[in-house]
């Protein structure tokens, strides 16, 4: 759960044990959650693990080497909700930036979905090609409509903000580095290795 930090998902939905979570805000804004939370006495389900990792939302920066310090793999797959990025009032180059870290992160066939500001369908459909993510993006009364989601309608329409769920098309960092090794030990030992996909 990539956004604000404000997340109460970990807490009220019941995830199937052994879930790991990882929440990445900023470190304020998990200081702030976690002395609310603390006193709500809520907690995540038995069995699962949620990890609150300080890291740059705004625009990315360092936020695979904070994911994965704190236990996330980027050669597994996972499931990413953005959420509040509208909110924070990223100029396009930050969400861009954002975007292209969360690729860099979470492996090929990884689910991304959230929300996002672009001043069009297109433009928003652009961010997530950059950052080789490949799905739909919608207005918020399109998925009103498609969802029959009443309370979305008590809010007026913001043609700028687009919600999407989309799958990672191209591999991680982890993988990526998984991978130049295999070709690195393939050409020291003089093997065949791109002739085996043939």
């Amino acid at each position: 759960m990539l956004g604000p930090g404000l997340d109460s998902r970990p807490y009220r939905l019941a995830w199937p044990p052994g879930t790991a979570l990882f929440e990445l805000a900023g470190a304020e804004a998990h200081a702030v959650a976690a002395a609310a939370l603390k006193a709500a006495g809520a907690r995540v389900p038995r069995a699962c693990l949620l990890r609150r990792v300080a890291a740059d939302v705004r625009a990315g920066h360092g936020l695979a080497a904070a994911a994965q310090a704190a236990g996330l793999r980027g050669d597994r797959l996972s499931a990413w909700a953005l959420q509040g990025l509208p909110a924070m009032g990223q100029d396009v180059d930050e969400l861009a930036a954002l975007l292209a870290a969360v690729g860099d992160t979470a492996a090929r066939g990884s689910t991304v979905a959230g929300e996002l500001a672009a001043p069009s369908r297109a433009a928003a459909e652009d961010l997530l090609a950059g950052a080789g993510l490949l799905g739909r993006v919608m207005s918020l009364p399109e998925a009103a409509e498609e969802l029959d989601w009443s309370e979305a309608n008590q809010h007026p329409a913001d043609a700028q903000r687009w919600l999407f769920t989309a799958q990672q098309q191209r591999l991680s960092e982890a993988q990526m580095s998984t991978y130049s090794a295999h070709v690195l030990a393939a050409e020291e030992t003089d093997e065949d290795f791109f002739g085996h996909f043939s």
